[in-house]
């Protein structure tokens, strides 16, 4: 069963909404709503599910229990609903939920809010994720949650470098946390989809397909994961592959940072030499993240190769700036990436008849 990834479903929080709505805007047929109070040790969990077709309240509960009894409720409620539509509905789900509890409910907490930082948009926050990771870490060396947050924040660092945490081996360190958050938890989505893109930051290609694909077995409805796959099948070429996980992840996740989906999309098209196609994907990264450089380098590139050369000269002066100097001629951007000669060279060309000098 298809099931919306939770990112998007966080969007309308705090929001006036109906359901009809919001399984319309999300392409889905069943919406869960509800609610959760705490009052010391004690949580009540009110939940409903409507069917968005027309509104209709198809089954309702109130779960009253202990705290630190979070995650047997969790697969409580998942259960209940999975039975009420006689489908496995949250399977994977359940299977990352097995091995119970984290040992410190302290550490799971600082661990969450470390992650509301490596969500943002902004480089500035890292510093503070960082550290309420490696406090959570402190309390629980075991919560592999907190590793795949340290291993997506030294992943970050490496391609953006962040105020105060820039780190010259911060590869190295995304994939060893990476690694050590799959030790802890091998059956989990998550853990992979991170170990992919570390291994992807490392050029070791073919580990990343076989962890991005895990990924992906692992858990169905990880819109990450299909990102991760699509992104380590575009080195060996298979761009139109890649252009349908794109896609697929898009599908499952059409609010949550879409700006991701439609970068990479635009990266593909642009292998495979369809430029309008690549421009209009571009665009609408664009307009998602504008100071977003790779977004604003194949933007550049792509409006160059379609004969758009002052449009793509304006978008290469945006890009400039954000560059900074570190990466403002081909010289400097085949040293950064390292890759294939024959994978960006049109990347390359494209930036040279937008203006971009050679060194």
């Amino acid at each position: 069963m298809f099931v919306i990834a939770r990112g998007t479903s966080f969007t309308y929080k705090g929001k006036a909404v109906k359901a009809k709505d919001v399984a319309k805007d999300s392409g889905v047929r069943y919406v869960l709503e509800g609610s959760v109070r705490r009052a010391g040790n004690q949580v009540r969990v009110n939940a409903q599910l409507i069917d968005g077709e027309n509104g209709a309240h198809i089954w309702s509960d109130r779960f009253d229990r202990e705290i630190k009894n979070t995650f047997a409720l969790q697969n409580e409620i998942t259960g209940r609903i999975a039975a009420r539509l006689n489908v496995a509905l949250m399977r994977a789900q359940s299977r990352q939920l097995k091995n119970g509890p984290p040992a410190s409910l302290k550490a799971w907490d600082y661990a969450l809010q470390g992650y509301v930082g490596l969500y943002q948009l902004s480089l500035d926050t890292l510093g503070e994720s960082k550290a309420l990771l490696e406090k959570a870490l402190e309390l629980d060396p075991t919560l592999a949650v907190a590793w795949i947050g340290l291993a997506r924040m030294h992943y970050r660092a490496y391609r953006r470098p962040a105020p105060g945490i820039s780190v010259p081996h911060s590869k190295k360190l995304s994939l060893e946390a990476a690694q050590k958050a799959v030790s802890l938890a091998p059956a989990s989505s998550d853990a992979f989809t991170m170990l992919g893109q570390a291994y992807r930051a490392v050029n070791q290609v073919d580990k990343a397909l076989i962890s991005c694909e895990t990924a992906v077995e692992l858990n169905a409805d990880n819109s990450g994961a299909y990102l991760c796959l699509g992104a380590a099948y575009m080195h060996p070429g298979k761009a139109a592959k890649a252009i349908g996980l794109f896609e697929k992840a898009q599908r499952l996740n059409p609010r949550h940072r879409p700006f991701v989906a439609h970068f990479y999309t635009g990266q593909a098209y642009s292998l495979l030499e369809q430029y309008d196609k690549s421009v209009r994907a571009f665009t609408k990264s664009f307009s998602e993240f504008p100071k977003h450089a790779g977004v604003l380098r194949g933007l550049a590139s792509s409006l160059a190769e379609v004969g758009r050369v002052d449009e793509a000269r304006t978008i290469l002066g945006k890009y400039l700036k954000v560059a900074r100097g570190k990466r403002d001629t081909i010289e400097k951007l085949r040293a950064y990436h390292k890759y294939p000669p024959a994978k960006f060279d049109r990347l390359y060309g494209g930036l040279s008849r937008a203006g971009m000098p050679e060194k």
